[in-house]
């Protein structure tokens, strides 16, 4: 049988965090975590990365990315402003189990 993880890399200059979420029996997962003065959000829908969000918590100001495409598999954003920076990296990766 094969399952599928949300895998994403979180990076707040200079803190840097991985994160694993398994997708869900409706083919759903959803990453929603802070690091640094940011705040990252990733979700997957129907087995497909589905948006990237990076938020800068002071400000409110805020970066993403949202498939178009129904394959998606992978998706990256970053963010810049004066001396901060941001990105978060996602990809949808295949996990076997094994039978028991």
């Amino acid at each position: 049988m094969i399952s599928y993880v949300l895998f994403c890399i979180l990076w707040s200059k200079p803190q840097t965090a991985l994160v694993e979420v398994p997708v869900n029996e409706y083919a759903m997962a959803y990453v929603s975590q802070d690091l640094g003065e940011f705040h990252f959000d990733a979700d997957v829908i129907e087995e497909k990365v589905n948006s990237v969000k990076i938020t800068h918590i002071p400000t409110g100001f805020s970066s993403e990315a949202n498939s178009a495409d129904l394959q998606q598999r992978s998706m990256y954003v970053k963010m810049e402003m004066a001396d901060k920076a941001a990105s978060l990296t996602c990809e949808l990766r295949a996990k076997t189990q094994e039978k028991k």
